[in-house]
């Protein structure tokens, strides 16, 4: 094909615009781009692993197919597996395995906690320092200005966590609910006293507040023993409060956009610079040995045209000679 270069220049583009489409369609269902990679990321390495275990499975079929292993081996190679799973059910509820727990306190009546996150809580996890919470999926599916809440049992009390934005107003910027049991281990926020290399979760047990002020923003910690308030309730008293996250979170959509766009032009133009250069430096190499392969033919046609030349000379050379001696005179016969 002439043109396969162009070809392959127009499939690539083509291909990279209809990934880029896919690209910003999914991305507006995250709030950064980071997210989107790390989605990306779990997707594939899921993938990955799934083909891997298929091709296990298949290449351990395949050797008991072909006589490789025995069916004794493979019952012996579960059970080596087997060592490292996890314990049944009820292994703990044995007597001999039960954990030995002492509680110095009643625990309080069981109530209802409202548990989810919303505004840029995920964002401002940072801003409280030397502090452990669980883990950031714990909250996934929950936006609390939308009405994504779960509603779990807590035995201690509920916590809510507000932080505003310091200014001429006040304004909210994130809020985060949930049962305070085991949610905080450690808080320079939190002026309880505790062991300094304890490892047991702060416990709250009756109405509390903090607030502190960090880096532009005013963290605020709730902990009150009544039950949260019901769904419809949460949702009318963040009525309004997070328009202008909403705003700004449709303005970084599009910048989202925009920055995909970027990404995506500059990966094929690396691309395209790559396979370009390639193609040069192919020709080049390409034409340089041409034109050896041209100058050795030159030269090896040069060197048969020498030894021709010189053969001839001495085929001449030694006809004249002969023709010299089968024409001379014998002077002593002519005498």
């Amino acid at each position: 094909m002439r043109y396969k270069y162009e070809f392959l220049t127009l499939l690539a583009m083509s291909a990279h615009v209809y990934a880029t489409y896919l690209l910003i369609l999914e991305s507006r269902e995250f709030e950064s781009l980071e997210d989107l990679g790390i989605s990306l990321y779990t997707r594939a390495s899921t993938w990955c692993q799934e083909k891997y275990v298929k091709a296990a499975a298949d290449f351990r079929k395949f050797q008991l197919e072909t006589g490789w292993i025995t069916t004794t081996t493979m019952s012996n190679l579960d059970y080596i597996n087997s060592i490292y799973e996890e314990p049944p059910e009820d292994f703990y509820d044995q007597p001999w395995n039960r954990k030995k727990t002492t509680t110095t306190t009643t625990p309080a009546p069981p109530r209802t906690c409202a548990v989810c996150r919303g505004g840029n809580y995920r964002r401002r996890q940072d801003l409280m320092h030397s502090t452990i919470y669980r883990h950031e999926d714990y909250w996934d599916n929950t936006d609390c200005d939308r009405g994504k809440i779960r509603v779990m049992l807590c035995p201690t009390t509920c916590a809510y966590i507000f932080i505003y934005r310091l200014g001429e107003d006040k304004i909210i910027d994130s809020v985060m609910m949930d049962c305070s049991h085991q949610l905080i281990h450690r808080s320079k926020d939190i002026p309880l006293s505790k062991p300094r290399f304890s490892w047991n979760y702060l416990e709250f047990l009756e109405t509390v507040k903090y607030e502190v002020i960090r880096d532009g923003f005013n963290i605020t910690y709730y902990f009150e023993i009544a039950s949260s308030p019901s769904v419809s309730v949460i949702l009318d008293n963040l009525e309004g409060k997070f328009a202008h996250i909403l705003e700004e979170r449709e303005m970084e959509k599009r910048n989202r956009a925009v920055h995909i766009v970027l990404i995506m032009i500059v990966v094929f133009l690396v691309w395209h610079t790559t396979i370009w250069f390639c193609c040069v430096w192919y020709r080049v190499c390409k034409g340089n040995r041409y034109r050896k392969r041209l100058r050795r033919r030159i030269e090896r046609e040069e060197e048969n045209n020498r030894n021709i030349i010189a053969l001839l000379e001495m085929d001449q050379q030694s006809s004249g000679t002969a023709y010299r001696s089968t024409n001379s005179v014998d002077y002593d016969d002519v005498v």
